[in-house]
């Protein structure tokens, strides 16, 4: 049974990797995870309930930066930690040298996302790092461009989701006109904005309805523009939702991100059969089939993006036949279980 250690910089609700985490447990793995703080203010936080009953948690809010690596050295010893899984804790990548000096057993995984945030410090101390994971080959070839190490391991982990349909009276699309919505982390990169925006301008050519749905340090601004918008019932702002009850009271989903990875929004979307649009950067590309689970279109479009919509809205027909297919092409492309045995592999480093 591997012992392995996750670190977080704070633990946000409903975060994919998070959750893979947790269903690594069945796989054999004891799963330990530290969090520089568990206050993860403006994202909704994840109480980690289940790992501080298990006593498999390391909070390193209540210590002094200058006693990390004391701190986390010793929890690996008490806990014979086999490998650490690197998840965005910034503060924790200066430590890695020392622990790998001192604990040369040790298989440090790296997780990159996107190529933005932490990547830079996992290019600062990439020697300390024995794989590399990503969810796209957008992103691994741009780890492939930037390392200095030569037949550096790096796995694609292509995300997947196992995701129920939430059956309500109200979510029913028979009972409610078509709704187009935003599902997501209230945040600079994800351009909440941008779909207001399209809001606005696509109320005017369609009788649709667009409902927001997030959490994150936009939730201000977003409320605002939606006020100034005044489109009344029409475009609301409903908070944060788990993600099956948010995606199932809508019908098609616009992800209109400035940049991203893999985003947990469109895998969940699909398999409640509702289809994206979305801006083409990052690994979008990747697991958007155009006409099939949904369309891309070019970045920081507003008018691409209501094209689309008002195309859905005239031909209802497509509509219906493309939310079918969504919900089987997630099915085939987002497998939850295959991204675990991938999983699996990186950390013991088959």
């Amino acid at each position: 049974m591997k012992h392995v250690l996750a670190l977080l910089p704070f633990p946000v609700k409903s975060f994919l990797p998070l959750s893979a985490l947790r269903s690594l447990k069945e796989r054999g793995f004891k799963v330990h995870v530290a969090v520089q703080t568990m206050d993860a203010h403006p994202y909704v936080s994840d109480l980690l309930e289940d790992f501080i009953q298990a006593n498999s948690i390391l909070d390193l809010s209540e210590q002094n930066y200058s006693e990390y690596n004391d701190v986390i050295r010793d929890y690996i010893d008490k806990h014979g930690i086999q490998v650490i899984v690197q998840m965005g804790a910034a503060l924790i990548y200066p430590i890695l040298p020392d622990l790998k000096i001192r604990r040369p057993g040790l298989r440090v995984v790296d997780m990159l996302f996107n190529p933005y945030g932490h990547v830079w410090d996992h290019f600062l101390f990439e020697n300390s790092i024995d794989a590399v994971v990503v969810e796209s080959k957008f992103m691994a070839g741009i780890v492939q461009k930037s390392t200095l190490i030569h037949g550096r391991d790096i796995r694609i982990v292509r995300s997947g989701t196992r995701i129920e349909p939430i059956h309500t009276a109200l979510a029913n699309p028979e009972t409610r006109p078509l709704t187009v919505g935003y599902a997501g982390r209230l945040s600079e990169e994800k351009a909440p904005l941008e779909f207001v925006r399209i809001a606005k301008e696509a109320s005017r050519k369609t009788a649709a309805h667009f409902k927001v749905y997030g959490s994150g340090p936009m939730e201000s601004e977003v409320r605002t523009a939606i006020e100034q918008a005044n489109l009344g019932e029409r475009l609301t702002f409903e908070g944060f939702l788990p993600a099956a009850e948010a995606l199932s009271f809508i019908d098609i989903l616009v992800v209109p991100s400035r940049f991203d990875g893999r985003p947990a929004a469109i895998m969940e979307a699909n398999a409640l059969g509702v289809l994206t649009i979305a801006a083409g950067v990052g690994g979008i590309p990747e697991m958007i089939h155009e006409g099939v689970n949904g369309f891309c279109i070019q970045p920081w479009s507003v008018a691409s993006a209501v094209d689309k919509i008002c195309f859905l809205a005239e031909n209802m027909n497509i509509l219906t036949e493309m939310k079918a297919k969504a919900k089987t092409f997630a099915q085939s492309e987002f497998s939850y279980e295959r991204m675990l045995t991938d999983y699996t592999e990186a950390f013991n480093g088959r």
